[in-house]
């Protein structure tokens, strides 16, 4: 190629058509031009022999097998046959394997083994998996996969590679709850706003109280007490001063939270008092700022399980006479009421003996137990008109 190529440039330096180096050098053009006509055509003679084309380039040379393709179809092999394409995908459809040809959907199934999970989603420390639909009637459904038996069960895991069991759903127990921990309960209500209308089976926590709701517009408050009781016989201080009722925790306070309603009942039994005459008083002590109280003694100064008539009060603060002086040394009562609590703290219910006192003894079983029943300015719960 680099001869034909020099006698070009002699050719076209010549000088003159008569020279005779010049029409020597265009013969030699001539005839080499037509060699290598020739043993262009004889190499596309041998191309189309060895790969014969006609209209589509096959698969087998390398092409597609096909004219045209699917507008937004997603491509797959098919052998020596002509390369597939799908249907364009419809919105918010992904593209499934179905052991044959892919094609798009809207509702996929994830896994068929019935011993080996399958692993869904991002393995970002940070970015989690997110399922769901935006339309307005979506609907996530979570389903354990066809295997034999009835212990299929969907179970929620959490924590560091899943090492913690959130929730069990399954046919035997329905929704089981994990166990708790020390530092897990199987279940927490966040403090929000009550349905406007009570709804059947609804169960609610306004940050207050806990609300069930047995029939429909019908909202009950669920009493969720904390109580105090003896198992042992407690001495208290020979004072006229009120002092704790309860020793067990030794100081015999609860905390209560603030603007919240609470309705209480105590009850509580008193050996060896003064026998010079005296009386017996019922008193709160303790941080918590109460608003209001009101609450209702019945009480006897007479000796334990022995019939008698009792001596009632209403009251709307402390009281150092539930029962006439007297120099009985037995004393039994029981105290029931509500108090509002504006700033929240402590509560200690609080016992006194006036005019002359003595190391009486709290019996064994007296207790004092209280439940809110919602905010500071609840008037009803419930289905009332």
């Amino acid at each position: 190629m680099a001869g034909f190529n020099d006698q070009i440039t002699q050719a076209l330096g010549a000088s003159g058509s008569g020279d005779p180096t010049h029409a020597a050098a265009l013969t030699n053009i001539a005839t080499n031009g037509n060699l290598l006509n020739q043993n262009i055509s004889k190499l596309i003679q041998a191309f189309s022999a060895a790969f014969p084309v006609s209209g589509t380039l096959p698969v087998v040379n390398g092409g597609t097998g096909s004219s045209t393709l699917t507008l937004n179809g997603v491509l797959y092999g098919n052998g020596a046959s002509a390369i597939g394409a799908t249907a364009q995908g419809g919105a918010n459809t992904v593209l499934v394997a179905n052991a044959g040809v892919p094609s798009f959907s809207a509702a996929i199934t994830v896994g068929t083994s019935v011993t080996t999970p399958a692993l869904v989603g991002s393995t970002s420390t940070t970015s989690p998996l997110v399922l769901g639909g935006t339309s307005t009637g979506s609907t996530l459904t979570l389903q354990s996969t066809s295997g034999v038996g009835s212990g299929d069960a969907v179970i929620v895991k959490g924590g560091n590679n899943g090492a913690t069991t959130l929730s069990t759903f399954n046919t035997t127990n329905g929704h089981l709850l994990p166990a708790g921990t020390t530092s897990l309960a199987p279940l927490t209500f966040q403090s929000g706003t009550n349905l406007t209308t009570a709804a059947a089976g609804a169960a609610e926590f306004d940050g207050k109280a806990f609300y069930a709701s047995a029939i429909a517009s019908t909202r009950q408050v669920i009493d969720c007490e904390q109580l105090i009781t003896l198992t042992t016989a407690y001495t208290l201080t020979n004072q006229t001063a009120a002092q704790a009722l309860f020793n067990v925790p030794s100081n015999g306070t609860v905390t209560l939270g603030a603007s919240t309603t609470y309705f209480f009942e105590c009850a509580f039994s008193l050996t060896s008092l003064s026998g010079s005459s005296h009386s017996v008083g019922f008193a709160f002590g303790g941080t918590a700022a109460l608003t209001r109280q009101a609450w209702w003694s019945n009480c006897t100064q007479s000796a334990l399980a022995t019939a008698s008539t009792g001596q009632i009060t209403f009251n709307t603060a402390a009281n150092t006479t539930l029962v006439t002086a007297s120099t009985t040394t037995t004393f039994s009562g029981i105290i029931w009421g509500k108090i509002v609590v504006g700033t929240g703290g402590t509560l200690i219910p609080q016992v006194s003996q006036l005019t002359n006192s003595a190391a009486a003894v709290v019996g064994v079983d007296s207790y004092f137990r209280i439940w809110p029943v919602g905010s500071n300015s609840v008037q009803s719960v419930g289905n009332w008109s």
